[in-house]
């Protein structure tokens, strides 16, 4: 029993260690996220990896939100992930940050160096400015063993995209297949790089802002923000919706839900971007989304609109919505509701039937229409619930599952729909 109960606890446990991360951002195999908002918890995974902030200052963000980035001086500020947790010999693994520059000059350096990223110890992987006489450009660097190989994989790469002061830029460094590196900078691919030479498995501490501790005088100066490693390569997909800080790469408007009579014609609709995507639209009846599938009520099923011709009084409280798939992405949709307004409630005026809350624990509103005779039956289609000339009525004690509601007003049934009893 211990062992039943701990998988709804597990579950629970997961979807609360990503409450706080945005919905842009890509959660499978997520390590570790950074917001800094006037902290370095990691809202992937919170009591997980917290950074040690050393002298760097909270500061406004790329959308000008206070508190929600951290400076640093380029001397003595960094952020620092204190424990081994980055084996750069994983195959695949992704590291995203946004930047924005103060200056590309490095006073405390006689080769104008700057750290934005880098492992401890020191020759596993770093993100720089300007280091080997290159002013002005970003570096990679990739080593095959952090203790003593040196920059062997990566001694330098050079990053084509210029550096720039007083403005955010993006960056993503992407590894895949073990040999394979690529870097994105504001979402579109900046270069790649292929290597003969694997990295061993080797953890290591992560330090933003300044180079190990072992090397002194290569500090950023500037803003760093949104922090992430996941443990696989990124989709394109998934580093555009990263540097658009949105969740859809092509939906651009979403379904709006509806009311509508019994034999009505409608139809939900969505826009989106890009050449030759396909179009799924999906219904969920109370048991999850399934796909649709052409026919009578149903055309456009494999479009950008959905049509429904004919409504019935069973669609009532049904959800739609698209799956968009493009080249490099699929986007969901929003889902949207349909609803049946009761045809004797809206002559008189009293609006559509709703059955509130819909899902509910404990006691069952009816609204829309006064004093019904109320009847509930389970799934097998017995009466397990009635209630005469009432507007509530108790479902506490009831198991569990979805329940169908139907509402008799002087003698003729007005309302048929669905409850889910928690």
């Amino acid at each position: 029993m211990k062992k039943i109960l701990l998988l709804p606890f597990l579950a629970l446990l997961f979807t609360s260690a990503f409450a706080q991360v945005p919905s842009y951002v890509a959660t499978i195999d997520l390590i570790c996220w950074y917001p800094f908002n006037s902290s370095a918890v990691n809202a992937a995974n919170p009591g997980m990896l917290t950074g040690v902030i050393t002298s760097a200052a909270p500061t406004t963000d790329r959308f000008g939100a206070a508190n929600s980035a951290y400076w640093m001086d380029g001397d003595s500020a960094n952020i620092t992930l204190d424990s081994l947790f980055f084996d750069i010999g994983w195959p695949d693994y992704s590291i995203s940050c946004w930047i924005n520059s103060d200056t590309l000059d490095n006073p405390y350096n006689w080769n104008q160096a700057q750290t934005v990223i880098n492992t401890i110890p020191h020759n596993g992987m770093a993100i720089y400015y300007n280091w080997g006489g290159v002013y002005g450009r970003h570096r990679v660097y990739a080593g095959s063993n952090p203790p003593g190989s040196g920059w062997d994989i990566l001694a330098g790469l050079r990053v084509n995209t210029s550096a720039v002061t007083h403005a955010w830029k993006h960056f993503v460094l992407v590894k895949s297949g073990g040999l394979n590196y690529s870097f994105y900078v504001n979402g579109v691919l900046d270069t790649t790089f292929t290597t003969t030479t694997p990295a061993v498995s080797q953890y290591c501490k992560m330090v933003l802002g300044r180079s190990d501790p072992g090397v002194i005088s290569e500090g950023f100066f500037g803003k760093i923000d949104d922090y992430g490693i996941w443990k696989r390569a990124l989709t394109m997909c998934d580093i555009k919706k990263l540097y658009n800080a949105s969740s859809y790469y092509y939906i651009t408007s979403h379904p709006s839900s509806v009311a509508a009579g019994v034999g009505a014609t409608i139809t939900f609709s969505i826009t989106d971007t890009g050449v030759g995507n396909t179009y799924q639209w999906q219904h969920n009846t109370g048991s999850g989304f399934t796909n649709l599938a052409a026919g009578a009520p149903y055309s456009g099923v494999t479009t950008p609109t959905l049509t429904i011709t004919g409504v019935t009084s069973a669609m009532n409280g049904r959800k739609y919505r698209c799956v968009v798939n493009g080249a490099l992405c699929a986007d969901t949709s929003n889902f949207a509701t349909l609803s049946l307004p009761n045809s004797l409630d809206n002559i008189s005026g009293r609006g559509f039937i709703t059955l509130q809350p819909n899902p509910t624990k404990d006691e069952l509103f009816i609204a829309g229409i006064s004093q019904p005779d109320i009847r509930i039956y389970n799934a097998l289609g017995q009466l397990v619930r009635s209630a005469d000339g009432a507007n509530n009525v108790s479902v506490a004690d009831l198991p569990r599952g979805l329940y169908l509601v139907k509402l008799i007003k002087d003698g003729a049934l007005s309302y048929t729909g669905k409850v889910i009893k928690e």
